[in-house]
């Protein structure tokens, strides 16, 4: 799984004392995560951290692949990174916000 468990904890800890319905995405996030397949990105690109490497995990939760429900029409997942890891800059379908 993470290499840097600590960090969805806090996550969610923050995320809780923002605001109401941050919360409860939160919560709803934290109790699908355990059935979650977490992935790392093998290649980097232009502009990762030093650290990226080991400061960020993948998952798919909705998708054509690996997630919890397997649609083609639609791809929803998550991006998990420590504090001061930058994602490398990348570009492919589905876009990402």
């Amino acid at each position: 799984m993470l290499s840097m468990p600590w960090v969805l904890p806090t996550a969610v800890t923050l995320a809780r004392s923002s605001s109401p319905q941050l919360a409860r995405l939160a919560s709803a996030f934290e109790a699908i995560e355990p059935q979650l397949a977490w992935m790392v990105r093998s290649s980097g690109g232009p502009f990762a951290s030093a650290n990226w490497p080991e400061g960020h995990a993948n998952s798919t939760i909705v998708g054509p692949e690996r997630g919890l429900e397997c649609r083609d029409d639609v791809a929803i997942g998550v991006s998990l990174l420590a504090p001061l890891v930058r994602y490398p800059d990348h570009q492919h379908a589905p876009e990402e916000v």
